[in-house]
């Protein structure tokens, strides 16, 4: 999640704090897009009992140049991207085989929904509603990993495998 909000007149990232960019690939993307500077200069570390242990691995890692979120912001530009859309459970997400499209019921702003195609969908959401949106989909072993429970307590003895994450 790169998130970023105003706190007492600065900017303050309060999800993640860096991205770290292993393929040189998106390095390449990350540095076309503008939104990001280049941080390796100790910032990052660990808060030990003995105090602050910078990060030594050698491994790239980029801030936002206006908080996380402008890294999202330099990634998308360009690209259709709809947020805060309600998309039913049942059927909501549909895959067309015959071009790997998938077709998304959307409101069409007048009380109705119309099905809109796009390229690729990221469901941006807890576990449980993505789970149920995904879960007549193709990509079982995605939705496999998004399997929620909520419950007041953890269970007693999860197994290795028992397909459900418990929040709590």
């Amino acid at each position: 999640r790169a998130s970023s909000r105003l706190w007492r007149g600065h900017l303050v990232d309060h999800a993640a704090q860096f991205v770290a960019a292993t393929d040189p690939e998106f390095s390449e993307e990350l540095q076309r897009c503008g939104a990001i500077k280049f941080g390796c200069d100790g910032r990052f570390g660990v808060l030990q009992a003995t105090g602050f242990e910078p990060i030594a691995d050698g491994m790239e890692r980029w801030v936002g140049s206006q908080g996380m979120a402008s890294i999202v912001a330099g990634l998308a530009q360009g690209l259709d991207i709809r947020q805060d859309v309600w998309v039913p459970p049942s059927n909501g997400i549909q895959r067309n085989s015959a071009d790997g499209s998938w077709a998304v019921l959307v409101p069409n702003g007048r009380g109705g929904k119309h099905r809109m195609h796009f390229a690729a969908v990221v469901i941006a959401h807890n576990g449980k509603c993505a789970d149920r949106l995904t879960s007549n989909t193709p990509a079982q072993k995605i939705n496999a990993l998004l399997r929620t429970n909520f419950a007041a307590n953890l269970p007693r003895n999860p197994g290795p495998g028992t397909g459900r994450f418990t929040l709590n």
